[in-house]
């Protein structure tokens, strides 16, 4: 069995010795410091990630194009990592909120399909970085 089988129903403690949070850490810019990654970040670690192929793939590896196939499970992930100590669970609909506020601002774009998402120009995707080759 797959450990990312057991993220939607996993206590914080166990999810702990299932995941690495220093796996997940970004080198910010700015003040050279890790630091936990914003959602678009998140997002491609997830799809960079072959232990997570079964929660995420590329479409459309070129163009930036993504599919969540256990939507649930990444939602989880994703409030585990970001360190949220809340109580209430994280469901899609909240994470994929999340994901709908980068649509002004282009760090997402919005593609038809459910659970489909792309990467918008300014998250800097096809300039910055591209997936990583599996």
């Amino acid at each position: 069995m797959d450990d990312t089988t057991l993220l939607p129903t996993t206590p914080t403690r166990m999810l702990s010795r299932l995941v690495d949070i220093a796996d997940w850490l970004v080198v910010d810019g700015t003040t050279k410091r890790k630091r936990r990654p914003y959602l678009h970040e998140f997002l491609r670690r997830l799809l960079d990630n072959p232990k997570c192929h079964d929660l995420a793939t590329y479409i459309d590896p070129q163009k930036g194009i993504f599919k969540l196939h256990k939507p649930d499970t990444v939602a989880d992930l994703w409030k585990y990592i970001k360190g949220r100590n809340s109580k209430k669970r994280m469901t899609y609909g909240n994470f994929s909120r999340g994901i709908r506020y980068y649509y002004p601002k282009e760090v997402m774009n919005a593609i038809p399909g459910q659970f489909t998402y792309c990467f918008g120009p300014q998250s800097g995707f096809g300039k910055l970085w591209g997936p990583c080759s599996q």
